[in-house]
C-alpha cells in the first residue's frame, strides 16, 4: 500500500549495483550503520580487531541465505516505527532480535500487513 511506499522513500537505498559490488561484512555494516542511525544506538559491525561482531553473523547469516539488503532494511524501518516510543518494546531494537533467524521471517511476514 502507499505507506510501504512511504517506507522505502525515506531509506536512502544505496544502488542496487554498488550494493551487489561490496563484501558480504560490507554490506552487514551498511546494515548496522542504518539500524544505528535509525534507533540512535551504537551496534558495533566489527570488533576492535576488525572482524565481525556477532551482531554483523546476524546480518551476514540472512544475506548468505539470500535476503536482500531492502528486505533487511524495510525490516528495520517497520520494528523502528513500531517500537521506538514504546517504552516496553524500544529495547528490541537490535540486531540480535531483529535478525535472529525465526524473527527476521516473521518481520517480514508482516511487511505484506502494512497499509
Amino acid at each position: 500500500g502507499l505507506r510501504f511506499f512511504r517506507l522505502e522513500e525515506e531509506m536512502n537505498v544505496v544502488s542496487l549495483k554498488e550494493e551487489e559490488s561490496k563484501t558480504l561484512i560490507e554490506r552487514a555494516e551498511l546494515l548496522i550503520a542504518f539500524l544505528n542511525e535509525k534507533t540512535g544506538r551504537r551496534f558495533p559491525a566489527r570488533n576492535p580487531r576488525g572482524s565481525p561482531t556477532a551482531n554483523a553473523d546476524l546480518v551476514m547469516a540472512r544475506l548468505r541465505e539470500g535476503y536482500t539488503a531492502q528486505d533487511c532494511r524495510s525490516v528495520v524501518m517497520l520494528k523502528v516505527r513500531q517500537w521506538l516510543h514504546d517504552e516496553r518494546m524500544v529495547k528490541f531494537l537490535r540486531p540480535e532480535t531483529l535478525f535472529r533467524r525465526s524473527n527476521f521471517e516473521g518481520y517480514l511476514g508482516e511487511l505484506g500487513d502494512v497499509e
